[in-house]
């Protein structure tokens, strides 16, 4: 094998100084007018020019990276090394040049990336928002109307960040026209295109100004796309045409970027768009209904939360335009979320008076009358809706709660069957067809409705809830808890399931957990009425019954029809001593809820206590129709009877309870009372002698037992249960001296 010398090797190649300086130099100014000619051509491309120009840029721009590539990859030959081996190639260009090359072509990459960016950017803006002003056609380079008229809009739009304002830099003529202009537009993705024209004599102007709107909304739009003005010429030197012209144009590019808002879900823009909009709306002849800019920042509003605000503009949009349907529709559903549900039907009933064919005001004024509790006027709507045709899942929703309150579940279940097969995967008609499964202790079909709820909406906590509400019918408590945290792990705000919560401690006694959760709940909804009372209830039990009371009087401010709050308040005034206003509350309750028994029995209570036996007695005979054998109720109505000495209608109902229930000691201590009453005290001593049995501790039966065995010539039991009684409780004989029977308040649960 032979080896050859040559006169360049690998390592070691001839060097110029001048030529490598030369080269390096070039290559500067080339990546300089490369990385220059990248960046105008992407900004005359996104800046929507095009033409010669932008070829030139991008074909220098395009040039250049080739040459870097070249740079990198060119080869030149050298000389045989190895015998039998193939020619090798060397670089053609220094290491430096290489490493210079690869540097330029990685910042070129980062430049194009980040034009590509700026383009995505730049475009999403565009199309919400853009406007785009073509040159007037007129002695401009006199006057300057498009220079002052940009000025003002850019002015505009450093106060609203979104709004792109843009200069076509060209005329759009009459010839030319709305075509033209709006093909501009497009092109641009504008949202807007301003064009117009202007002639001067020697004693007027004439200015035409076309406002070209490419993003309309189907029932908000301007009245008129052009607007003339006819002014002396001294408004044009003097610039006051100017002026006015700029005040008219931003109003409409404040309103078209406020609509463009709405339409883009963005409402907080849009209410800050249309409010600085009607600042610039000057007068009734305007472009724009200002009915048209009150309308969509009230729904806005509406949108945000802001229901007052929201009422206001639909009333501001009803002053203008009196004959707009939408604005009493919209105006009735923000009256309904602040709770004043006769002005909203007001308006609804207006709504539909304008439109008799329209579900949407038929809806909201049935949503007004089922938040009313007028059951009956919502079913109608509703009845109405669907024979217009219009009916969605909601509407057969509603009506299945509506005939669940009022006992036919059979038809409810068929409307929740409805509402699902207009909305399978809508989580609400589901639920509520669980719920009322569980209720028919169809536990398996309640189950399947939940779980299906909880896979087509596995983030919201609806479907947990109810399904919470499912095990509490089974008593499964456990198994709600885990469902109503998993609720909260999904909404942490989720009021309904710190009241779920709270209701579990207040059934398991654990009352600082109760209120801890029912103060959450309340936090997340001040309006929850029967939060309130739930935590007066926890309040009480821990004593602090003037927390408890505020709760109370806070739930019926609320919900002055709220039965548990009149029920809970009640007690509590008992408690307190104010027993008078207590029978007032229970009286309020049964007003609500004639037939209930708590609040029978507790308004008795309350009469029995003050004395007013007579009074008591057609709350236990009422209660008692409706409860026949209930306990509790007869061994109250006989401590009545024998406080008003009727023995024998005593006797007999404390005998009832013994042949109902043969181990109640209040019973046989009743019946001990009544055969004292009617003079039989054999038989008195027997019953005493029962209850003592059966409650060995029994002090005041010892007491009368002692009377009995005085009346029957006993005097040494008597004696002995005197004393008996004396050594349980040391002040019974003291407390007895009336001989009052008291009857335990029943406990409001």
């Amino acid at each position: 094998m032979l080896f050859f010398e040559t006169q360049t090797t690998l390592t070691r190649q001839s060097y110029n100084l001048a030529d490598d300086t030369k080269r390096f130099v070039l290559s500067l100014l080339g990546t300089i007018a490369t990385v220059c000619s990248a960046i105008k051509s992407a900004n005359d491309l996104l800046s929507g020019n095009s033409g010669f120009w932008v070829i030139l840029w991008a074909f220098l721009s395009i040039a250049g990276i080739f040459w870097f590539v070249y740079v990198l990859i060119a080869k030149k030959g050298g000389k045989i090394l190895v015998a039998d081996a193939p020619l090798s190639k060397v670089p053609k260009y220094s290491n430096r040049e290489r490493l210079f090359a690869r540097v330029c072509l990685v910042l070129l990459s980062v430049i194009v990336v980040l034009l590509g960016l700026v383009a995505i950017f730049q475009n999403h803006d565009r199309s919400e928002g853009g406007v785009l002003v073509a040159n007037f056609d007129g002695p401009d380079n006199d006057y300057g109307v498009t220079e002052t008229l940009l000025e003002e809009l850019r002015t505009t739009a450093k106060q609203h960040h979104e709004l792109k304002i843009g200069a076509l830099g060209k005329v759009i003529t009459a010839q030319q026209g709305s075509a033209i202009a709006r093909e501009e537009g497009i092109q641009r993705k504008a949202s807007l295109v301003i064009w117009g024209w202007y002639r001067k004599s020697k004693e007027k102007v004439n200015l035409t100004v076309h406002y070209e709107v490419l993003q309309q909304h189907a029932d908000i739009q301007l009245q008129r796309e052009t607007a003339i003005f006819k002014v002396p010429v001294q408004d044009l030197e003097h610039f006051t045409l100017h002026a006015e012209l700029a005040a008219e144009t931003k109003f409409v590019v404040l309103f078209a970027a406020g609509l463009a808002a709405y339409e883009a879900h963005d409402y907080k823009t849009a209410v800050r768009d249309f409010t600085d909009a009607l600042v610039e709306w000057k007068h009734p002849e305007a472009l724009v209904d200002v009915a048209d800019i009150y309308i969509p920042r009230g729904f806005s509003y509406f949108v945000l939360g802001d229901f007052v605000r929201a009422a206001d503009d639909m009333r501001a949009s009803i002053q203008a335009r009196p004959d707009l349907a939408i604005a009493y529709m919209d105006l009735g559903a923000a009256l309904c979320s602040i709770g004043k549900y006769a002005e909203a039907i007001t308006n609804l009933d207006q709504a539909v008076k304008l439109e008799p064919s329209s579900g949407t005001a038929y809806i909201n004024r049935a949503s007004a009358y089922f938040l009313m509790r007028d059951y009956k006027r919502a079913l109608a709507d509703y009845d109405r809706i669907i024979a217009l045709g219009g009916a969605d899942w909601s509407v057969f929703n509603n009506r299945g709660i509506i005939f669940e309150k009022s006992g036919s579940n059979t038809v409810a279940l068929t409307n929740y069957e409805r509402a699902i097969a207009l909305s399978p995967k809508n989580a609400t008609p589901l639920v509520n067809r669980g719920l009322r499964y569980a209720k028919d202790g169809r536990f398996d079909d309640a189950f399947i409705s939940f779980n299906q709820a909880i896979k087509f909406e596995p983030n919201s906590p609806i479907g947990f809830y109810y399904r919470s509400l499912g095990y509490g019918i089974m008593s499964n408590i456990d198994a709600a808890k885990v469902d109503l945290e998993a609720a909260l792990h999904r909404d942490s705000n989720f009021s309904a399931a710190y009241q779920g919560l709270g209701v579990i401690y207040l059934e398991q006694s654990n009352f600082p957990s109760a209120i801890s959760n029912f103060t959450l709940a309340v936090r997340g909804d001040s309006n929850c009425a029967e939060c309130y009372s739930e935590r007066a209830v926890a309040y009480r039990s821990e004593g602090k019954r003037q927390r408890a009371l505020s709760d109370c009087d806070l739930a019926i401010k609320l919900e002055p029809t709220s039965f548990r709050a009149y029920t809970v308040r009640g007690t509590l005034l008992c408690d307190l001593g104010r027993t008078r206003e207590g029978i007032r509350d229970f009286t309020r309750a049964i007003y609500l809820k004639p037939d209930d028994r708590n609040a029978l029995q507790n308004r008795a209570q309350g009469f029995m206590d003050i004395g007013e036996f007579t009074n008591a007695l057609p709350d236990l005979n009422y209660a008692l129709t409706k409860y026949t054998n209930d306990i509790e109720l007869l061994i109250m109505r006989g401590c009545t009877y024998c406080s008003l000495s009727n023995a024998d209608s005593a006797l007999r109902d404390f005998t009832n309870a013994i042949q109902l229930s043969p181990q109640s000691v209040d019973a046989h201590y009743g019946a001990g009372r009544a055969y004292i009453g009617k003079g039989q005290f054999r038989e008195a001593i027997n019953e005493f002698t029962k209850a003592i049995e059966l409650r060995p501790d029994f002090a005041e039966a010892y007491v009368f037992r002692g009377d009995a065995y005085v009346y029957s010539g006993d005097p040494r039991n008597a004696t002995r249960d005197q004393a008996r009684a004396q050594q349980i409780d040391g002040s019974v004989i003291t407390r007895m001296q009336r001989r009052s029977v008291n009857a335990p308040v029943a406990e409001t649960q």
